[in-house]
């Protein structure tokens, strides 16, 4: 990351002895830790909570009783309130958010002549 970062800083005609005197490396892998526990190990708690829930409660088929329930939230939804937030929260939950850089807009192809 500090290589990175070293990087960008020279591409933009910054002095980088700054960042490599004040930085110090124990530091920087102690956030480093602290995000991998937090951030990738806590974000998916709620689905393996639903899961090992499902597991210990269906006495068969848990499968069906972990994902036909969401399923069927997802249409009550739909056709209830014609909106879609529960599946925008699973979609969040599952694949993370859509960041504004990645946005790409797909060119509308028209089969017709």
């Amino acid at each position: 990351m500090l290589l990175l970062s070293s990087v960008i800083l020279l591409g933009s005609g910054v002095n980088i002895a700054a960042l490599w005197t004040e930085v110090s490396f124990f530091h920087v892998s102690l956030v480093l830790l602290y995000h991998l526990l937090t951030v990738h190990g806590l974000w998916y708690a709620p689905l393996y909570g639903w899961l090992l829930m499902v597991s210990a409660w269906a006495p068969r088929a848990p499968f069906y009783m972990a994902f036909l329930p969401p399923f069927v939230i997802c249409g009550v939804e739909k056709v209830a309130f014609n909106t879609s937030h529960f599946l925008a929260l699973l979609q969040e939950r599952l694949v993370g958010r859509e960041m504004p850089w990645r946005r790409t807009s797909a060119p509308k192809i028209s089969w017709q002549h």
